[in-house]
């Protein structure tokens, strides 16, 4: 019987299988992926998009802008919200749908 994988995982849980299948150290891995973590995050927040060829792109959009007025000086200021969107690349997508019909005819 196989072992049930969780349906969440988190960074933490991705540096053991990364350090093994590249040989690097978990300690060299856990710094690689927090640095790449904090750059997206940089690179996204100041409006770009992050494409990750063979996975997908990540995308920041405007989702609501509207003005407030400020009750301590009654001046307005406009609030801005944005939002990430995630497009899966075409090979992502090829590789979740073959694993769902591989479940399903292993299960019947």
């Amino acid at each position: 019987m196989t072992e049930k994988r969780p349906e969440h995982i988190y960074i933490e849980q991705m540096i053991a299988p990364v350090a093994e299948a590249t040989g690097l150290s978990k300690r060299v891995v856990k710094s690689v992926i927090t640095a790449f973590c904090r750059e997206a995050a940089r690179e996204l927040s100041e409006g770009r998009e992050l494409t990750l060829r063979g996975f997908g792109r990540f995308k920041i959009a405007t989702i609501k802008s509207y003005w407030n007025t400020d009750l301590n000086g009654n001046r307005r200021a406009q609030k801005k919200f944005r939002r990430i969107y995630f497009s899966p690349s075409a090979n992502l997508m090829k590789k979740l749908n073959s694993h769902l019909h591989r479940d399903k005819a292993s299960n019947e």
